[in-house]
């Protein structure tokens, strides 16, 4: 938590005031409040290296509060602290006209107002840019070139998540609606609000998959059952300005964030029931325009990814296809309303406008083999394999039933990537599950192999417990 020192003239007290409920309450800091006087000197100028130890200052200007007829002199020592950029920074907010030096002006300047929604949140972009951002998130949002309007649900989202802490639902019952276009164009515009914006893809994710992946990214040990460790990230966010986007939720959302936290929660879903904001179906693209050979083998891929966020190498591979095709082929997708890009690197798609396919059976052993070996490389290209966790719950449905030995390979190479990024839930969870088929077909050493894997994380109730082993755990906080 960062703390901040703010020095302000006795008449300025109630903006002052207001000041510190805001940062304190929205960007994750602590507000010392220095009224100036006789013991700490009777102008900004005079009193403002009493901050020196925190790690920001901010000065209400106003005509109370800077010297009377003052020379550069009289600002000397903040002048050059500010000049040399010099930790800590400091901001200027303006209370009211009054002479300054033009230099406090250059950077980290804003004016009050009658009106001031607009100056806060501004203050508050700058305070939160100075915490650290070093939370696991696979990618950053890209921008989406096709988004006009719904400029007054994008405000209520601001007076919702930004200008409050809590949890706010975006619903509409049929796909193509908007729902996820609106999320991530509130995301992408007022991301810089918090800390970190973690993208959570829900879909039909088993709940310790969606627990494992917040829990990751937070940098919080995957320990005791899904519920309890849903219980310490909802803690998490409570406690810190991060905002998480729960996409396309099927049923209950895995948690929420109540209004008295810092942390916000927007959640998009197509089940019915109050939302923030409830969008109405739109006239959905009947189907596919025709495409050249190169776009219909990528589009047909597709229908086997995970249409709420697929890595294009994926797709690429399915569709057998090189790098550079399947780029061109989906940059032309996205032109015909039929893929968003997700990431700003052009590496994540997802379907849009409502038009999807039905998945080619022929194609699904493809897509499971292309996992396999994807995970088998997974020390080589740790960000790219990263992508493709959301693709095993499907990719393992099908090889469990039709190709065993598949199913055994897929399973054991994850397992070890997951583990060696300490997400002992998800690893779990997949190798139960090879447990469970392996007892099913009577594969007694794929039984004996799992439960001897299991055996050093998984206590007799299934709980995982904290490996033994040292190490210092990554954590955003």
């Amino acid at each position: 938590m960062l703390n901040l020192f703010l020095c302000y003239a006795p008449r300025e007290r109630a903006i002052a005031q207001t000041l510190a409920r805001r940062l304190e309450g929205g960007a994750e800091c602590r507000v010392t409040l220095e009224e100036l006087g006789p013991a700490v000197g009777p102008t900004v100028a005079e009193a403002w290296d009493g901050g020196l130890g925190n790690d920001a200052i901010l000065l209400l200007l106003s005509r109370e509060a800077v010297p009377e007829r003052a020379s550069r002199s009289d600002w000397a020592t903040l002048l050059a602290h500010v000049e040399s950029n010099e930790d800590p920074p400091v901001a200027c907010i303006l209370a009211e006209e009054c002479p300054h030096p033009a230099i406090l002006e250059r950077r980290r300047f804003f004016r009050w107002s009658d009106t001031p929604l607009e100056m806060l949140r501004s203050l508050e972009r700058w305070v939160i840019s100075l915490h650290p951002h070093d939370a696991a998130t696979p990618f950053s949002l890209a921008p989406l070139p096709g988004f006009i309007g719904r400029e007054a649900e994008l405000e209520k989202l601001r007076n919702a998540l930004v200008d409050r802490c809590g949890t706010a639902v975006i619903a509409g019952s049929a796909p193509g609606s908007g729902k996820t276009w609106l999320a991530h164009e509130f995301a992408l515009r007022d991301g810089a609000q918090f800390r970190d914006v973690l993208w959570i893809q829900c879909g039909d994710r088993p709940v310790s998959m969606i627990a494992g992946e917040i829990a990751w990214q937070l940098g919080i040990a995957a320990e005791g059952t899904p519920e309890t460790l849903l219980a310490t990230v909802g803690e998490t966010v409570r406690a810190h300005r991060v905002l998480v986007v729960l996409d396309d939720v099927r049923g209950i959302a895995p948690f929420t964030t109540p209004a008295d936290g810092l942390g916000s929660v927007l959640v998009t879903t197509r089940e019915s029931g109050p939302g923030l904001i409830n969008l109405k179906s739109r006239q959905a693209r009947s189907q596919a325009p025709s495409m050249d050979e190169e776009a219909e083998k990528l589009w047909r891929a597709i229908s086997l990814c995970r249409g709420d966020g697929f890595s294009l190498e994926l797709a690429a591979r399915v569709a057998q296809l090189t790098g550079p095709e399947a780029l061109e082929s989906a940059n032309w997708l996205v032109k015909q309303g039929l893929l968003d890009s997700l990431d700003s690197g052009g590496t994540v798609f997802r379907l849009a406008g409502g038009v999807s396919q039905k998945p080619e059976e022929a194609l699904r052993w493809r897509h499971a083999e292309a996992l396999t070996e994807f995970f088998l490389d997974w020390r080589d290209q740790p960000l790219l394999v990263r992508k493709m966790i959301a693709e095993l719950d499907a990719a393992l449905a099908w090889a469990i039933h039709q190709d065993w030995a598949v199913a055994v390979q897929l399973t054991r190479r994850a397992f070890l990537y997951l583990s060696s990024e300490r997400r002992r839930l998800e690893s779990a969870l997949l190798m139960n599950r090879l447990l469970d088929a392996a007892r099913s077909r009577g594969d007694h050493q794929v039984v004996k192999d799992c439960e001897w894997e299991l055996s050093w994380f998984q206590d007799d109730r299934g709980d995982i417990y904290r490996p033994a082993e040292g190490g210092v755990q990554m954590s955003l906080f």
